[in-house]
């Protein structure tokens, strides 16, 4: 809220931002509020997750293929109408979808997944996941939690892609067409996050 719209630097340069962002951060962290804050014992575990990868439509690679192909024929103006009539009748729902078939396919049957979970006094808890989060996982773990306060931070330790959760799955979207990993990933992680803040709590 202290960063001011004109501060912002163009898009292009995400790097930039970033660091204005953390630094702005930082500057918070060192005022005189937060100094006044006892940090308490800190607590900290990485987990090693072997994540499944979802090759459900492995089958349809040719087919994914196809409508790939037919996007790039028509640069460049592209043409979105026909590509997206295309990729439905193979019951992809847009060309990206087929993308992300295409993109899966290259994938080993599984990649390891790291996440974080750290812990400070009996207060504060942060966790950790290498990807883009569906709000209902944060609420989730938040709900689980312990801890007093807790905050849930994606694209750590790498790009996961999205991690989509519950009935996420069953609704056609971006995010859950783009998904790497098995229905069921989410719920598997928010229960390794809690196990691990409950164990922490204890010895808080």
């Amino acid at each position: 809220s202290r960063i001011k719209e004109d501060n912002v630097v163009p898009s292009k340069d995400y790097y930039a931002y970033g660091a204005m962002l953390g630094n702005a951060a930082i500057r918070l962290l060192d005022s005189e509020n937060m100094k006044a804050v006892e940090a308490g014992k800190l607590q900290s575990r990485q987990i090693n997750y072997d994540c499944p990868i979802d090759h459900s439509r492995d089958c349809d690679l040719d087919k994914a293929k196809e409508v790939i192909a037919y996007w790039h024929s028509t640069a460049p103006k592209y043409d979105f109408a026909g590509s997206r009539k295309l990729a439905l009748s193979y019951d992809f729902s847009s060309v990206y979808h087929a993308m992300a078939v295409v993109g899966k396919s290259r994938l080993a049957q599984s990649e390891n997944v790291e996440i974080d979970v750290v812990t400070i006094g009996d207060q504060l808890a942060f966790v950790t996941a290498p990807g883009e989060l569906f709000d209902s996982i944060s609420v989730e773990m938040e709900r689980q939690s312990p801890f007093p306060m807790s905050m849930t931070l994606g694209y750590a330790n790498g790009d996961r892609k999205y991690f989509v959760h519950g009935v996420g799955y069953t609704y056609r979207s971006y995010e859950s067409d783009y998904a790497r990993c098995v229905p069921g990933t989410s719920e598997k992680i928010i229960d390794m996050w809690v196990e691990t803040l409950r164990e922490f709590y204890k010895n808080s």
